[in-house]
């Protein structure tokens, strides 16, 4: 993401217009945020998809193995 020039964390804003600058992050919020966050998700879900494919079959082997101790104590 952009950094806004002149500011960086912490800085106390001592600036002729602030407002201004509050404005332009509040425009790059608005405009380059969603899509980023869109894009990235958008990428993730197939991932998640087959993570969940992967993973249920071992959460099934676990509570299979879990309820075998408990019949074996």
């Amino acid at each position: 993401m952009k950094q806004i020039s002149g500011l960086s964390t912490g800085d106390s804003v001592r600036m002729k217009k602030p407002a201004s600058i509050l404005s332009r992050a509040g425009l790059i919020l608005k405009t380059q945020l969603p899509r980023r966050i869109f894009e990235m998700t958008e990428s993730l879900i197939p991932r998640l998809i087959t993570l969940r494919q992967f993973l249920r079959p071992k959460k099934e082997l676990r509570n299979a193995i879990r309820m075998d101790q408990e019949y074996t104590k």
